[in-house]
C-alpha cells in the first residue's frame, strides 16, 4: 500500500516539475519576445527571476523621472523598476501580507503590461488598461496576448 502511495507521490513531483519548467519556459520566451519587440535592449533578462519584472518596468518607464501609475500617481522610476523588493518585504507581514503582495503585483505589473500592450499593438494605453491590470493578476494572459502578438520592430 504505501509503495503505491510513494509510486504516486513520485509521479505527482514528477509531472509538477516538469509543469512548473514548462511554465517558466512559456513566461521566459514570452517575455523576451515582447521586450524585443517594443525595442528593449536586454531581451534576455526576461529569463532571469526578478531581473524580467526590472526589465519590463524599465523597458516601459522610457528614462523618465517619474512614472505615472493608476493614471492619477506619479512616482520615481527607481521604485517603479523595484517596486518587487517591496513586494518581497511585504509578503512577510501575517495575516495581511498576502494581501499586500497581490495588490502591489495588480498595480504595478498590470500597469507595466497595459504600457506594453499599447506599444505593441499600437493603441493608446487607455485601451489597455483594464487587459494590463487583469494580466497583472493572471500572469498567464500577458504570456499568451506576447506569443500571439504579431508586431516586429
Amino acid at each position: 500500500m504505501y509503495s503505491i502511495l510513494f509510486g504516486f507521490g513520485v509521479a505527482l513531483s514528477v509531472i509538477m516539475f516538469i509543469l512548473a519548467v514548462g511554465v517558466y519556459v512559456l513566461y521566459g520566451y514570452s517575455h523576451m519576445k515582447a521586450l524585443a519587440n517594443i525595442g528593449y535592449d536586454k531581451p534576455w533578462m526576461a529569463w532571469i527571476p526578478f531581473a524580467n519584472v526590472y526589465a519590463c518596468m524599465e523597458a516601459v518607464s522610457g528614462g523618465q523621472d517619474n512614472v505615472r501609475i493608476l493614471n492619477s500617481f506619479d512616482i520615481p522610476v527607481m521604485l517603479y523598476k523595484l517596486w518587487w523588493i517591496v513586494m518581497l518585504v511585504v509578503s512577510f507581514i501575517p495575516v495581511i501580507g498576502g494581501f499586500l503582495t497581490v495588490v502591489l503585483r495588480v498595480v504595478f505589473m498590470g500597469d507595466a503590461y497595459a504600457k506594453m500592450y499599447s506599444a505593441l499593438e499600437r493603441k493608446p494605453i487607455e485601451d489597455c488598461r483594464v487587459i494590463g491590470y487583469v494580466s497583472g493578476f493572471i500572469n498567464i494572459i500577458a504570456s499568451i496576448k506576447f506569443l500571439t502578438n504579431k508586431t516586429s520592430y
